[in-house]
């Protein structure tokens, strides 16, 4: 759906890039780059099949964002190219701003293989809408987090109401990479032990964790005023059906201060997992919290921290259609 209130006529979509999959020595070990303005590019009807699927016309970030409506019973498919081997997160943000004008902020999300039709992954209520500030409208948004893809080709995504309501808007985060993970170090139970995850001058950070029931694990991340980050938590890398039971948080500069947490509570799809869009107000090193929550608090994790550099990449959605 092309036509919502909020955007007008333009149901955009907003375009960052793939292809750290295919340039070499574009970005550092923890995903180096200089922060370039992006292309947008119009959302098109129809593309309620594989087949009249979105491209997502990738540039250097290994990420994209796209903006849209649903209709009732409706469904919008987007399509990416990627590699055996690599990962994909995908997080559908169904809060405000901008104000939400539909019925629901109830999606379903999920992942199709080269097919369009073979499920790879689905995920109801995994996800925290927030409209990327730091507050919460809804525990009922969707996120897949650190899927591994199957194989090299063209895979899908397709975004719908979980029942037959209208959302308008919604926003649509897919990144995908082929970083391998640092390591957890421990000690880093508390900020001034964090491990570094995203570096200044890097735009993306990938940590593999380990938890034990009720400890705090503590990363930080130096991001840049108005950069937009996607953070998500993946609870069962091995997808082997057993979950590690934890949640994260977003903490100001000090270490200290919450500002927003994933941590709907929800295990909605196939595996559990968390994720989150935040608008950064002040250039600085944040940090980020895992912890425990209730159920088996032990086990593996991976976080993922991907920042988009703004605000012009923006401009034309968000906050100033």
């Amino acid at each position: 759906m092309t036509r919502s209130r909020y955007f007008g006529r333009r149901s955009w979509l907003l375009v960052s890039g793939l292809a750290w999959l295919s340039v070499a020595g574009a970005f550092g070990a923890r995903g180096a780059a200089a922060a370039t303005p992006v292309a947008l590019t119009d959302e098109s009807e129809p593309n309620n099949t594989a087949g009249t699927a979105n491209g997502l016309d990738f540039g250097y970030l290994p990420g994209a964002v796209a903006a849209g409506a649903i209709e009732a019973s409706g469904a919008d498919y987007y399509s990416f190219s990627g590699t055996a081997g690599a990962r994909v997160w995908i997080d559908v943000d169904t809060g405000s701003p901008p104000a939400q004008l539909g019925s629901s902020t109830d999606s379903r999300v999920d992942l199709f293989g080269t097919d369009g039709t073979t499920l790879i992954e689905f995920d109801d209520d995994d996800g925290t809408g927030n409209g990327a500030d730091a507050t919460v409208e809804t525990l009922l948004a969707s996120v897949i987090a650190g899927r591994v893809l199957p194989g090299t080709g063209t895979f899908f995504v397709r975004v719908q109401s979980f029942s037959a309501f209208t959302i308008d808007p919604y926003r649509l985060y897919v990144h995908v990479n082929s970083l391998a993970p640092a390591l957890e170090a421990e000690p880093n139970d508390n900020s001034s032990t964090a491990n570094i995850l995203v570096a200044s001058g890097s735009r993306v950070g990938f940590t593999l964790g380990g938890h034990m029931a009720g400890e705090n694990d503590f990363y930080s991340a130096t991001l840049q005023a108005s950069d937009r980050v996607l953070i998500g938590l993946d609870c069962d890398p091995d997808r082997d059906g057993v979950s590690t039971n934890v949640r994260f948080q977003l903490r100001g500069t000090d270490g200290i201060t919450p500002i927003i947490s994933g941590a709907s509570g929800q295990e909605s799809g196939n595996f559990t997992a968390e994720g989150l869009a935040f608008d950064i107000p002040a250039t600085g090193t944040y940090f980020i919290r895992v912890f425990s929550s209730s159920g088996v608090s032990t086990g593996d994790y991976t976080l993922l921290v991907a920042s988009y550099p703004g605000p012009d990449v923006f401009q034309d959605g968000f906050e100033n259609e």
